[in-house]
């Protein structure tokens, strides 16, 4: 009935993101380092704008919310407004903290990325 309204039909409530590139949707912009915010990045996405993926258009975690019955991947988390983190932490809304760059290991990434282990607990402490 909701599907017929027009209306998301979700099969779980939120979606939460982590990794490295393949699944980044724009949070390297907000760090210093490389940045996917030119082309080539996004020139086959809508618009043919650079989004913030490393891609040339939809990655990873775009195709998974969309199995999931979302419109479109979760935002990064580092563009999220205060308001939107608090959904976040009550589990009303998903966020991507997936970073290009970042690694399994804290020897696999630069000074300027997030390694799995630190990202996991730099998000735990929010909640």
């Amino acid at each position: 009935m909701a599907a017929a309204r027009g209306e998301e039909v979700h099969l779980v409530p939120a979606v939460y993101v982590f990794g490295d590139s393949t699944v980044d949707v724009g949070n390297n912009q907000y760090l210093p380092g490389n940045s996917a915010l030119q082309l080539p990045y996004g020139i086959d996405f809508p618009h043919s704008r650079p989004t913030g993926r490393f891609s040339n258009g939809y990655n990873i975690a775009d195709f998974v919310a969309k199995l999931l019955g979302f419109k479109r991947s979760p935002p990064a988390y580092l563009s999220l407004t205060p308001r939107m983190s608090r959904q976040v932490l009550r589990g009303l809304r998903g966020a991507n903290y997936a970073s290009g760059g970042s690694g399994l290991l804290d020897t696999t990434v630069s000074t300027t990325d997030l390694a799995l282990p630190e990202h996991v607990l730099e998000k735990r402490s929010h909640c």
